[in-house]
């Protein structure tokens, strides 16, 4: 409930209607529930075994507020048998033989044996991660089709060579591998797998840990080392970071082919990449722009262009209008730090603070062109808050938005599950669930849980997710009324 624009857990004392309507919007129950403290309410009902199949709806009403839900209702019949493929750990390379191991078995722990297996191949275009791929070629491939049989014990292989006619410059593919299997009852369960083609065996990640960088604080880079999948590498590689200059001042776009970089590097190391990323630690540097770039056994990351500003004048050639949280997230009791501004903007600026799509604050800034504006996070902050800033100069407008997550905890919590890794039929489960913030348990806490049938995949891949207790809400209204509003000049 809303509460002087901020929202709180419903304490009223209003009863919560639900009513539930089947395919053909009939009503199939309704109810009128009680909310408990934590503003919630469960109802369990059974579904007709004549009604229709289809989308079921969901109205719930209290007072003056809606609320609605829908959920599936199928016809189910369990499968008697799995069919699992093997999912690589590693990539390969183009024109070498690749083997894929599949296994069908029934629930019971029987093998299906002796049973055909149809098999189709797809090859899809791949983009790994950090890497920019128009200069590189995908060349297509026509789909596999193929048979085979199970042997005694329900196994059987997929065999085939992943094709290419160039060497390099060739971009990676994912090959998707479905097989079908038939039991004795006419029935058909399928299962698939991914792998992943690349003539390049190492590839390079590079991130900011902040949003913007400053001359003299401590600034991170977080530096990856990866096959084409993503999973994590091991091994030694080079970092180095270059000046870097900006071959047009008109079109700042950070992009390497934009940027000459120095020909020796300002800082140089070798690292050892263990299976983990790395955060590597930059030496102080002045106001710029750097590159930064991996290299290891051949292979080459993209150079990464990142600027530095100077915290008190910060003057760096940019394009257009910027607006940058240096954190995405704070606590209660911290300040958060935005760069914002253009370096046309030479006029005054103002800044307005919303919380839930609510006016908080406005203020005036300087007409300094690019400036860090510093936000004091306050209790009532909780749950996030938009920012948004505009100006006017010389006839031309400016300006940005941007939300800052603000944690209800202070500090996000850990959830950790414990769930036995089998269950025999009609066995009862024991889930133990527990919920600490910097090592203390989370005390008159609530938790959602949600157990499903994973054999329901095989009719229709579940959706898993759960609701928000406690989301962050953001809404910065309208600009246009703002720029209209009292005491406003240009």
């Amino acid at each position: 409930e809303n509460k002087n624009n901020k929202y709180f857990t419903y304490q009223g004392k209003e009863k919560l209607n639900i009513t539930i309507r089947n395919a053909s919007y009939k009503e199939i129950t309704k109810e009128t529930l009680t909310l408990d403290s934590f503003g919630q309410a469960t109802y369990t009902f059974k579904v007709p075994q004549d009604t229709m199949l289809g989308n079921f709806s969901i109205n719930a009403r209290l007072g003056k507020g809606n609320g609605y839900g829908s959920f599936q209702v199928e016809e189910f019949k369990q499968p008697e048998f799995t069919l699992n493929l093997t999912v690589p750990d590693t990539t390969y390379s183009f024109n070498n033989t690749v083997t894929i191991d599949g296994k069908a078995a029934y629930y019971s722990g029987d093998a299906l044996a002796n049973a055909k297996v149809n098999i189709t191949i797809n090859k899809m275009r791949f983009y790994p991660c950090c890497y920019r791929w128009n200069n590189f070629d995908f060349e297509e491939e026509a789909p596999i089709y193929m048979e085979t049989m199970t042997n005694k014990n329900g196994d059987f292989k997929i065999t085939f060579k992943p094709k290419s006619k160039k060497e390099k410059n060739i971009l990676p593919a994912r090959y998707l591998i479905k097989a079908e299997v038939t039991g004795s009852n006419g029935h058909t369960i399928s299962g698939e797998t991914s792998l992943y083609v690349s003539n390049q065996k190492y590839f390079f990640g590079i991130e900011k840990s902040k949003g913007f960088f400053l001359n003299n604080t401590e600034n991170n880079l977080t530096l990856k080392m990866q096959n084409a999948a993503g999973k994590p590498q091991k091994g030694k590689a080079i970092f180095e970071v270059f000046e870097a200059k900006p071959k047009d001042n008109k079109n700042i776009s950070y992009y390497q082919e934009n940027f000459e970089l120095a020909k020796e590097p300002v800082f140089k190391t070798e690292l050892e990449f263990s299976g983990n990323e790395i955060t590597q630690k930059l030496p102080a540097l002045k106001e710029g722009f750097y590159g930064a770039k991996l290299n290891a056994y051949g292979d080459e990351s993209e150079v990464f262009i990142f600027p530095v500003f100077d915290s008190k004048n910060p003057n760096l050639q940019v394009e257009g209008s910027i607006t940058l949280l240096e954190n995405k997230k704070y606590i209660v009791g911290e300040n958060a730090k935005i760069l914002l501004g253009a370096n046309k903007a030479k006029g005054p600026k103002y800044v307005e603070i919303y919380k839930n799509g609510f006016f908080v604050k406005r203020l005036q800034l300087s007409n300094q062109p690019l400036q860090i504006l510093t936000v004091s996070v306050l209790p009532e902050y909780q749950g996030g808050i938009s920012l948004r800033w505009f100006g006017v100069y010389d006839y031309e407008s400016f300006g940005g938005t941007l939300n800052i997550e603000v944690p209800y905890l202070g500090k996000d919590a850990e959830v950790k599950l414990n769930a036995p890794d089998t269950l025999e039929p009609s066995q009862k489960a024991e889930l133990n669930l527990t919920a600490t913030v910097d090592g203390k348990s989370l005390q008159q806490a609530r938790a959602m849980l949600t157990v499903y049938d994973k054999a329901l995949d095989y009719y229709r891949p579940h959706n898993f997710s759960l609701p928000s207790l406690y989301r962050q809400n953001f809404g910065s209204g309208n600009i246009s009324s703002s720029l209209q509003s009292d005491n406003m000049v240009y």
